[in-house]
């Protein structure tokens, strides 16, 4: 991750959907618009992929409503 981008290499996209999770870390509570994703491959750029933005909400931090977080042993 660099400031507002991440860059994700991988194989091959053509035989199975990819699903990627991105844990961030937040200093600020409230609603934020996240901008949309593009995609593409790296060698042929006929091959992409957008969304839209989004709304996120961030609230206060809570481990016990985190389902992230592990049980401490």
């Amino acid at each position: 991750i660099r400031d507002d981008r991440a860059f994700i290499f991988f194989h091959s996209f053509y035989y199975y959907p990819v699903v990627f999770y991105l844990k961030v870390n937040s200093v600020t509570a409230g609603k934020f618009a996240a901008p949309g994703t593009y995609v593409e491959a790296m060698y042929d750029r006929s091959i992409y992929a957008s969304t839209a933005f989004s709304m996120i909400e961030v609230s206060q931090y809570s481990a016990s409503t985190n389902p992230l977080s592990k049980p401490k042993n």
